[in-house]
């Protein structure tokens, strides 16, 4: 193999794909990136066997070839590599040779016959998106996604089609977020739990790109492909909760305020929360306030007033401070809606002026 390319465009992409790899003493191969120089293209391949990814460089291709070359080494060397826009690739004798005018570095290979096979999707059933819609739907629910892999419909992002929309659900048992993209190429499409560490692999992978995209499915796999990038993912085998029937239809006490007012207020009592990160919400609708109050024994206590609008029977709850807050970069509108379900029920936040994003927040019972 002997190729020349752009040092940016080739460090830009294969940090995209090295964070992929993994380090397997069984499969030492996973490790590495597979290099393949053909026709007019570089393209460069990685895989830990949940996901594989592929993304592809122009080159000016002297003589085409596969490598197999340490993932970090190699990544290292790129970002490394000072001065010159045009890099050479080059393999002699078991070694990658990478130059400029300026550095030369021969990096031990491995052999690329050990790689393993990346599944291509293209057979399933497909369909054609903007890739930043589906980015961005997975953004905004992902943080509410578990952690832990006991359940894994729980540390999954639950993604299914609903009247001419793509809705992304994740939930950890104790706070639910909902986005909802518009759509009317999902007729057939299926619905899919992704695992939370691919959802995240793919986000970093295509952050950014405004390409159109062809999504593909099979019963175990997801596979998404853009003129540069193909991506594929396992599915999980589980059933998503019903979780519609725990959203209240109706709240004792609704509430509207400014979000950037809300933020505020958390930030501002921020040094008095307990380690449970705990806030008590308290409506006072006759004085037109929201009140936010925490306590630490250890600290001293704390309390920030807002002015909101609100309706129905004034509720005292408490909530992790952190789960609420994490929720408004999902929110486009400047102004939220909190319904009170009551003393033990959880609290819905909506945006003020769209219901393309929900969040659902559990009391807690301390």
């Amino acid at each position: 193999m002997y190729i020349e390319c752009q040092r940016d465009k080739l460090s830009e992409f294969v940090n995209k794909v090295e964070k992929i790899t993994n380090k397997n003493a069984s499969l030492p191969i996973l490790s590495c990136i597979l290099l393949v120089a053909k026709d007019k293209t570089l393209t460069n391949k990685a895989t830990n066997l949940e996901i594989g990814v592929e993304v592809s460089i122009p080159a000016k291709v002297n003589k085409e070839g596969i490598v197999a070359i340490p993932s970090n080494i190699f990544s290292q060397t790129i970002n490394n590599f000072q001065g010159g826009k045009i890099i050479s690739l080059e393999e002699k004798d078991g070694f990658l040779v990478i130059k400029n005018e300026f550095s030369e570095v021969q990096l031990k290979t491995q052999s690329p016959q050990d790689f393993p096979l990346i599944p291509r999707g293209e057979e399933g059933e497909g369909f054609n998106f903007k890739i930043k819609d589906f980015i961005l739907g997975l953004k905004s629910v992902i943080f509410s996604a578990s952690l832990s892999s006991i359940k894994p419909e729980l540390g999954s992002v639950y993604i299914y089609p609903e009247n001419q929309e793509l809705v992304f659900v994740a939930t950890d048992s104790f706070r639910l977020a909902e986005k909802r993209i518009i759509s009317k190429q999902i007729s057939n499409f299926p619905s899919m739990l992704i695992p939370q560490k691919n959802c995240l692999e793919l986000i970093r992978v295509f952050d950014g790109v405004n390409e159109e995209a062809d999504l593909f499915f099979s019963k175990n796999q997801i596979s998404i492909n853009t003129p540069t990038i193909y991506f594929t993912s396992r599915i999980v085998d589980g059933a998503f909760p019903d979780y519609k029937q725990i959203i209240p239809k109706k709240g004792e006490m609704v509430v509207h305020c400014l979000k950037q007012d809300l933020f505020d207020g958390l930030k501002a009592i921020t040094v008095v929360f307990d380690k449970f990160n705990q806030v008590t919400l308290t409506t006072k609708t006759k004085e037109g306030l929201l009140v936010l109050s925490s306590k630490n024994t250890d600290v001293g206590e704390g309390e920030y007033k807002l002015k909101i609008k609100g309706e129905g029977e004034d509720v005292s709850v408490s909530f992790n401070q952190q789960y609420i807050k994490e929720s408004f970069g999902g929110f486009l509108d400047d102004s939220i809606t909190l319904t009170f379900g009551g003393p033990h029920r959880p609290l819905l936040i909506e945006g003020g002026k769209s219901s393309y994003f929900r969040y659902l927040v559990m009391p807690m019972n301390r």
